[in-house]
């Protein structure tokens, strides 16, 4: 297996975890703010994705991009379908995939 899609396969494990943890987390405190965290964290490491010179810092770098992409997987979906009409569900998820 090739170095970036081992890298890729660790960001969609740790995304995985991060979804099941953070999805139980916005149930007790609201998805807003799991979303607004995960996107802080994703803003902040794709600024220190750029800083990237060695491999530990990629290691670091991925493993924060999967913990905030866990977090705004698990809140994004339960907030879309609270916030539009139930019969238009199909058409606003179907426009947040195609953005994605």
């Amino acid at each position: 297996m090739s170095t970036p899609s081992r890298t890729f396969s660790a960001m969609l494990l740790v995304t995985a975890v991060a979804a099941l943890a953070f999805g139980k987390l916005a149930d007790r405190v609201g998805y807003k703010p799991v979303l607004v965290g995960g996107w802080t964290l994703l803003a902040g490491v794709a600024l220190g994705g750029t800083l990237i010179q060695h491999l530990p810092e990629t290691i670091v770098v991925v493993v924060l991009a999967g913990v905030g992409n866990g977090a705004a997987t698990a809140a994004g979906w339960p907030l879309l379908a609270s916030l539009i009409p139930a019969e238009k569900t199909g058409v606003f998820a179907g426009l947040k995939a195609a953005a994605e």
